[in-house]
């Protein structure tokens, strides 16, 4: 311990004496272990830490497998119930579902998240409030006729005051008051990483929270209405693969009892440990986050390979003080021990300014949110984990930079290290270990800039795409009507007279309804099939993308119809079933003919409705997708109770969204908007995956850049210092300043120009994990490897220039009789 302590201090003292190299090296790996701190505090949040306010062991997800096949759709009610009823193997099961709802409070209405849950959700998962008591299965009895509601621990300290007299209070939600009779532990968000709900009620309240247009029995009793998650404890001592057994003879019965309801579903267990957000969406997620990861792996590379080509040049300048050493009796492992000692030393002080670097650098991740309309609750603070990572990887990176200088410096001998103490000639031509960290700083730099350069222009370029419909002066407002107790009739009279009186407005040209729209957050799929053609198996009915649109809908949208009429005040509730389809679905029903006039079916057998109309193509999803099958339905015949008011603008589409909305709020003053922003804004949510992965990989390559060219610059700058004899024999024997200086920006040049080869070479490969997020450019576009090349050059250029403009300036009489 006495030694270390001596190799500590002794590490500090050096450190003190070269302050410039101290400082260089220091920022450069607080740059690199910052970023790679709020890097993984990111990836920790999202995907690797427990989710938080209760035990997931011997906790397994339950899915049942959807009508085309995919083995983790969600649940319905009486799915939950059969599973509850006629299994052994859980000691707990529980199900839950989130849910949007209205809250007024203080004459003001807003949106909220929350989620209702089984009765003995609080018990399964072993939740134990913070005040009050959790939700209990007598709350969870009586269909409607339990008011009661657990608040989240932040809504509770930052919308109701945080005062623990709140239990028995009420809050309104859908114009119903709740009791509230608990409040969650802080730790606990959710079921749903991510997202922050606001609340937990009984399930039994689930149709007044989230009602239902459709008629007949409510979400409890209809099996076809799945969009619950299910949950269940593992009885002590049960394998998943037992359960997973049993709950494989339940399926069985259940397709054979039931055979319309489930079809070839099976049910699938997985533990808990093993499921993020959904099977689905980690599956991408996990790959990402690799891939997020290992680009700021490599900018800790580069700070790395930054710092060990100057200790290596510091080594070299050490060798008198290792000779010395070595005739005074240390071991060379002594040596290695003190050398490595500096190095960690080094990184921890950088690791110290990493945190602070993190500091600042999850702000901007918090910055880059989605823009989605719903809370966002991602925890990217420095816990004890994150911290422990960054205190392992300044460790792992000191001894990683560290290791080659010291074992360099400790390689020689006594005579060697003492006859190498005084200033000598290097040549030019020897390919160091310094020059190789350099070639593989600008390799790795070219790598980053070219995947930033290639993000930056396939931004660009999404953004003269033409998506089928016009975005400039067209805003929206959605609202859900059947959240502010509204029933499907005088919901229809709210929804006409509205668009009347956005019409009215002098600053709105163009008003109409819909209840999806093209490139926004959510996606609304229907099974359709020519009459006459429908499939056997339902998992071979077409999947059309749909929308319920208003008449005017499409003249707002400037939606071209190729053929046929827009829907008509005649088409109503009333009238036979009319649907207007795009161009690729009309294709695809029927090739070579005219759709106008032919009907589709969404059943067997059924009715079916009349092809009135085909609108040309738009973009449905994302920017850079084929054209893809859509169907519009008629709002007077499919009824949603969650719709858009879309209108276009004479003015500006800013000014009319205020005025819009205004106009709105005097029909309804209660009226909450889910979405209230113009369709320019709503296009930031298919871009946002390429804007955030431009703004990043900007931010990695421009710093890879700023620390490879400052480790090209240290390497030129310590080979001048090394030759400084030989330029001066060089100026001595007639050579021109010039000649000295081309030959110092030559030995540079040749190293930027092996590791661009090679930087080329990675990317071709590399880049291909960017194909799906760029719009308009190949991922090995030859025009952005060139430039991005050429500019790389440039820079390592100015670099090289500084050290051989200082070379070319020597006086050769002094180079001369330099020592």
């Amino acid at each position: 311990m006495a030694d270390l302590l001596d190799d500590i201090r002794f590490g500090v003292r050096m450190l003190v004496k070269s302050p410039a190299f101290t400082i260089v090296a220091v920022l450069s790996l607080a740059l690199g272990i910052g970023f790679n701190t709020t890097i993984f505090s990111a990836v920790d949040s999202i995907l690797l830490r427990p989710k938080a306010g209760f035990d997931r062991e011997e906790l397994v997800e339950i899915y049942l497998g959807d009508s085309s096949g995919y083995a983790y759709g969600v649940s319905s009610y009486p799915d939950y119930r059969e599973y509850r009823d006629r299994s052994s193997v859980f000691s707990e099961i529980t199900t839950f579902q989130s849910v949007l709802v209205r809250y007024r409070a203080r004459d003001e209405s807003e949106y909220l998240l929350g989620e209702v849950v089984s009765g003995n959700f609080y018990r399964a998962l072993g939740i134990t409030p913070l005040l009050g008591r959790p939700i209990e299965e007598s709350d969870d009895v009586e269909p409607g006729g339990h008011p009661v509601a657990i608040v989240s621990e932040s809504f509770w300290r930052t919308t109701l005051g945080g005062s623990a007299d709140v239990i028995g209070q009420s809050i309104e939600l859908n114009g119903r008051q709740y009791s509230v009779v608990g409040v969650a532990p802080p730790g606990f968000k959710g079921n749903f990483p991510g997202l922050a709900s606001a609340f937990w009620a009984p399930a039994a309240m689930v149709d007044h929270l989230n009602p239902s247009t459709s008629s007949g029995p409510g979400r409890l009793e209809r099996r076809t209405s799945r969009s619950w998650f299910v949950r269940a404890r593992l009885v002590p001592g049960v394998s998943i693969e037992q359960a997973q057994a049993q709950m494989d003879t339940i399926a069985a019965t259940l397709r054979e009892d039931l055979p319309d309801a489930y079809g070839e579903r099976a049910i699938k267990l997985l533990p808990s440990t093993d499921v993020r957000l959904h099977p689905m969406i980690d599956g991408a997620l996990f790959p990402a986050a690799s891939a997020l990861m290992v680009v700021v792996g490599l900018v800790l590379l580069i700070a790395c390979a930054n710092v060990a080509s100057m200790l290596l040049a510091r080594a070299s300048s050490r060798q008198g003080e290792v000779g010395i050493r070595l005739a005074l009796g240390s071991s060379r492992l002594r040596l290695i021990r003190q050398l490595l000692t500096e190095s960690v030393l080094l990184s921890s002080i950088g690791g110290l300014l990493g945190v602070l670097v993190a500091f600042g650098s999850t702000k901007l991740i918090l910055a880059l949110r989605p823009p989605i309309p719903v809370p966002i609750a991602i925890d990217l603070g420095l816990n004890a984990r994150v911290l422990a990572f960054t205190l392992g990887i300044s460790v792992f990176t000191g001894i990683v930079f560290g290791l080659a200088p010291a074992l360099s410096a400790s390689r020689s001998t006594v005579v060697q290290a003492l006859a190498s103490g005084r200033r000598m000639s290097e040549s030019a031509s020897r390919w160091s270990l310094k020059n190789a960290l350099v070639v593989v700083q600008v390799a790795v730099s070219l790598v980053l800039l070219i995947g930033a350069s290639l993000m930056l222009r396939s931004v660009g370029n999404a953004q003269t795409i033409d998506p089928g419909f016009e975005t400039e002066d067209i805003f929206m407002l959605s609202t859900h009507l059947g959240l502010h107790d509204y029933g499907e009739a005088r919901a229809t009279v709210f929804f006409d007279e509205a668009v009347r009186r956005l019409e009215g407005l002098p600053e709105i040209e163009k008003a109409a309804l819909a209840d999806k729209l093209p490139l926004g957050a959510g996606v609304s799929t229907r099974t359709i099939s020519p009459a006459g053609q429908e499939p056997e198996r339902a998992a071979d009915w077409p999947a059309l993308d749909s929308s319920t649109v208003s008449p005017g809908f499409f003249e707002v949208m400037d939606i071209p119809l190729m053929q046929g009429r827009d829907f008509a005040a005649t088409d109503g509730a009333g009238a036979g079933g009319v649907v207007i389809l795009n161009e690729t679905a009309a294709r695809q029903f029927w090739p070579g003919d005219s759709a106008i006039g032919k009907r589709v079916t969404r059943e067997r057998g059924g009715e079916g409705y009349e092809v009135v109309g085909v609108a040309r193509d738009t973009k449905v999803r994302t920017l850079g997708e084929e054209p893809r099958p859509q169907v519009y339905f008629a709002f007077a015949q499919d009824y949603s109770a969650m719709m858009y008011f879309v209108a276009r603008s004479r003015g500006g589409a800013d000014a009319a969204l205020a005025v819009g909305r205004e106009a709105l709020l005097d029909m309804d003053g209660a009226l909450a908007f889910f979405e209230a922003k113009t369709m320019a804004q709503n296009l930031e949510i298919p871009l946002f995956p390429a804007r955030m992965g431009a703004v990043l990989l900007g931010i990695f390559g421009v710093l890879a850049l700023v620390l490879a060219a400052i480790g090209l610059y240290g390497v030129v700058a310590y080979s001048v210092s090394r030759r400084t004899r030989e330029i001066g024999i060089r100026m001595a024997l007639g050579a021109r300043r010039s000649d000295v200086a081309a030959m110092v920006v030559k030995q540079g040049l040749s190293l930027v120009l092996v590791g661009c080869a090679l930087g080329l070479s990675g990317a071709v490969f590399g880049t291909r994990v960017l194909s799906s997020v760029l719009y308009g450019i190949s991922a090995t576009d030859v025009g952005t490897f060139a430039v991005t090349a050429a500019l790389l050059i440039a820079v390592a250029f100015v670099a090289n220039w500084i050290p051989a403009r200082r070379a070319s300036r020597l006086e050769p009489v002094l180079a001369l009789h330099d020592d």
